[in-house]
């Protein structure tokens, strides 16, 4: 079974949410990836912690690729084809949208796996989807993140409501968001030659005996042979 970020963050397994250093680096693996999708003009379009897959020696990797497009220069998309908690307010407009929609994603996916929560009450929800500009998108940050802390700052740039403004939209290799102070004292280099790791402490997990539920249900007259896979 693979595991995901979502199995991690939401203490299926019972091992809690991420300590801030690891929550760093789990962050940095997944912008490496996503500027590779990016050089390549690919947009991923279902960026969350259920397609962000963790393997051995805790490496994550971007998985679930169904939604990715590729963009020619200039080019947009008008299909809304992704999970609504991570939606960019430019899909629900008429402009079209571009890769920043990843970025958007990657904000809320950080705001989850750090605080286990919604960074938008349904009132803003609500007014994203109908494109009201009365209602302040901002996310709601629990009371015990400073306002000045690099945490803060690096999320709601991430979940800036203007494409344009966003932090990392329109850089080369997604480098402004890799130069923000969240970063600081971690090296992207080592993080991408795996010196420096997520360090997700995941228990070891021992399987329970099989049930007789588990095993299909099937005809016990049914003749194998009437149907060969192979001639």
């Amino acid at each position: 079974m693979s595991l995901t970020l979502s199995m991690l963050t939401r203490s299926r397994l019972n091992i809690g949410c991420f300590e801030v250093f690891p929550a760093i680096a789990a962050v940095a693996q997944i912008i490496l990836g996503l500027g590779f999708l990016h050089a390549s003009n690919v947009c991923h379009r279902d960026i969350k912690p259920e397609n962000i897959f963790v393997f051995e020696n805790d490496v994550l990797k971007i998985g679930a690729s169904g939604f990715a497009l590729r963009f020619g220069e200039g080019e947009v998309s008008y299909a809304v084809c992704r999970t609504t908690f991570y939606m960019a307010p430019e899909m629900f407009g008429w402009s079209g949208y571009g890769r920043s929609i990843d970025i958007w994603a990657l904000g809320v996916l950080v705001f989850d796996c750090l605080y286990n929560a919604d960074p938008f009450s349904k009132e803003q929800r609500s007014a994203m989807r109908a494109r009201r500009r009365t209602v302040e998108i901002l996310p709601r940050f629990p009371a015990s993140e400073s306002r000045d802390s690099p945490t803060y700052d690096f999320i709601r740039k991430l979940l800036e409501p203007g494409p344009r403004y966003r932090l990392g939209v329109g850089g080369q290799d997604l480098w402004e968001i890799k130069e923000h102070p969240y970063f600081r004292g971690l090296s992207f280099a080592s993080v991408y030659s795996f010196e420096t790791l997520v360090n997700a402490r995941i228990p070891s997990i021992t399987p329970r005996p099989p049930l007789d539920s588990d095993w299909p249900r099937y005809d016990p007259a049914y003749d194998l042979s009437e149907f060969p896979l192979f001639d």
